[in-house]
């Protein structure tokens, strides 16, 4: 007889199911006496909202946003080392799922032996989505397997193979789920969300990868491209033409944006699926002390990032003003896209519903560009400490809805008009008081690679007639998912630019040592300098800056002025002219698989060059 442990769930079983003849241990409870009603299926199934959803929105950094000390994943070359154990290659919830779903049909409710077939079956394709971005190709495993099974022992399936089996469960999950909106349980609009993503994932790296060795194993018959960019289309549109979902708008341009990840309760108009947190019951994430602590990791955005928001009437930042480079940060900030100021403490910053001005604070940011997404009301219960925060974190919101619908339709380039970017990304720009785009929009070249004004920054690989849309298209992405699951590191992944990682990791740029306002209030706010003692100054913050051979303070590009650089010894070039920090265009689009199971398993085929 299979044993199966429960966990905190024990309890809540054994009082609807004890027997005194039961000869079975009580501490051990069996698929045979368990899975009897909804609620036993209920309760297996409320472990994978917990174990699956992504829940640690702060450690994901990318070439947006960046910590003091990078992830192994930025730093490159030799940094990533290929992991004994786990790695992301963890299959503990899958064989939870694989449980239920062998063990379901215990339950004689029919009705919810189809709803929770079509949780578990969500899962299983939001756990294979993830691995397949993370590893490309893995093993399809969709049954119990015991300690002698050979499939323990199986090959990798392609990547076809796994989109084939994905798609199938996210079919039944549509068809099985309610249609009720509520974001704190899964229903159909999540499931259409879930496919729409994993959809435009595939059809975009299978065209911008065609050809290269991440496809490799990709067999001869599989579907195109185009095929998965239209599955994303028809899943977002069927979102769209149901009516459910709006973006959260009450016409206040210059708070909507911030206030739907700072309000308590997930916008039951936008998300479409949210992890739920609460103070009074101890369940909270780290969202306003990555804002406020200089306990974490002094986490902040980067340079490139902040000169990608467009002014506020909708051009580029260096065609409006030709010192943009060397602004200082007060002129910086004048006249952008209102989310700029609403995503990182900007000139004029004060916290929702407070009333004291917030500077950066490069205590908290290494970069300076400090964040003020996710932070909450001022008279939020509980304090800025990590595990306080409780306002709830989205997993799938309508604005990615509306983005997957326009970058899809356009990688497709077949009728695609004004009409489409108008019911998706113009909703978008019209929450966040931005000008429409047209397909007339000129292209902005900032963000090509090799081009004026900043050659070394920018996409290298899009090949289209409708470039100048799709890079709009990738900067709203950007913008617009600041800091969201790891919506950054995949998009670049599926779009074959790696290498933007390789780019410039540089903060506020300071024109000299001494005094400088930040707020354009005419006050001192802080003090550069070098050496170990400031100079006179009436300013509250001091930043010692680190020149020559020094090991203290802050370093800035130019030695005593330019862009503050937090991450000096690594953007510097080896004894060779070699970058420290490289991306390996032959390795780095798939992470490693563990040596241990590398070695228990001789079917299992490493990712190239590891």
């Amino acid at each position: 007889m299979k044993l199966y442990k429960f966990g905190i769930l024990i309890a809540t079983v054994c009082v609807s199911a004890c027997n005194l003849l039961d000869k079975v241990p009580q501490s051990d409870i069996t698929p045979e006496s368990y899975f009897r009603t909804a609620t036993d299926l209920q309760l297996f199934s409320n472990t994978f909202y917990n174990n699956l959803l992504d829940k640690t929105v702060y450690n994901h950094q990318n070439d947006h946003f960046i910590g003091m000390t990078l992830s192994t994943y930025l730093s490159g070359l030799d940094s990533r080392q290929v992991p004994d154990d786990d790695g992301g290659w963890d299959w503990n919830d899958l064989r939870k799922i694989n449980t239920l779903l062998a063990n379901i049909d215990n339950c004689d409710d029919k009705s919810a032996v189809a709803l929770y077939s079509a949780v578990a079956r969500f899962f299983r394709a939001y756990d294979y989505a993830e691995k397949l971005m993370e590893f490309g190709d893995v093993p399809w495993i969709d049954r119990e397997l015991g300690s002698s099974d050979p499939q323990l022992y199986a090959p990798r399936d392609s990547r076809e193979l796994i989109m084939t089996k994905i798609i199938e469960d996210l079919d039944f999950a549509i068809a099985n789920l309610p249609d009720k909106v509520t974001p704190y349980r899964l229903n159909k609009y999540a499931a259409l969300a879930l496919k729409a993503r994993v959809c435009l994932n595939e059809g975009t790296f299978r065209k911008y990868h065609a050809g290269q060795s991440t496809l490799r194993t990709l067999p001869e018959d599989a579907q195109p491209a185009e095929y998965y960019l239209e599955l994303a289309v028809k899943a977002a549109e069927e979102i769209m033409n149901d009516g459910k979902y709006s973006l959260h708008n009450t016409g206040k341009v210059n708070e909507d944006y911030q206030v739907l990840f700072a309000q308590e309760d997930a916008s039951i108009n936008e998300v479409i699926l949210a992890r739920k947190y609460n103070y009074q019951m101890g369940i909270g994430h780290d969202g306003s002390a990555v804002g406020m602590l200089t306990t974490m990791g002094k986490r902040g955005f980067t340079r490139k990032f902040i000169d990608s928001y467009l002014t506020a009437d909708g051009k580029p930042v260096w065609k409006e003003r030709p010192g943009w480079a060397t602004e200082s940060f007060v002129d910086q900030m004048k006249n952008r896209d209102p989310r700029l100021a609403q995503t990182i403490r900007s000139t004029g910053c004060v916290r929702i519903g407070g009333k004291t001005p917030l500077l950066p604070d490069f205590e908290c940011s290494c970069t300076g560009y400090q964040t003020v997404k996710y932070v909450r009301f001022e008279n939020a219960q509980g304090s800025d400490k990590t595990g306080e925060s409780s306002n709830d974190l989205a997993q799938f919101r309508y604005a990615e809805v509306l983005l997957i619908y326009a970058e899809a339709k356009a990688e497709l380039n077949k009728d695609f008009s004004d009409a489409d970017l108008d019911k998706s990304i113009n909703l978008i720009r019209a929450r966040a008081g931005m000008p429409r785009l047209t397909l007339a929009v000129e292209t902005d070249t900032y963000l090509v690679y090799g081009a004026e004004p900043c050659p070394e920054i920018g996409y290298r690989n899009i090949n289209s007639p409708l470039q100048n849309v799709i890079i709009e298209i990738r900067r709203e992405r950007a913008i617009e998912f600041a800091q969201e699951y790891r919506f950054r590191h995949f998009d670049l992944m599926r779009w074959r630019e790696g290498l933007r990682i390789n780019e410039p990791m540089y903060g506020i740029y300071f024109d000299k040592l001494g005094d400088h306002d930040l707020d354009g209030d005419g006050k001192v706010d802080i003090h550069l300098y070098t050496g170990d003692t400031p100079g006179a100054t009436s300013a509250k913050k001091k930043l010692q800056i680190a020149v020559d051979n020094d090991t203290k303070g802050v370093r800035l590009s130019e030695g005593t002025y330019g862009y503050v650089q937090p991450q000096y010894d690594l953007d510097a070039k080896d004894s060779n002219g070699s970058p420290k920090r490289a991306f390996s265009e032959e390795r780095d689009y798939f992470y490693p698989i563990p040596l241990n199971d590398i070695n228990l398993n001789d079917n299992l085929e490493q990712n190239p060059n590891y």
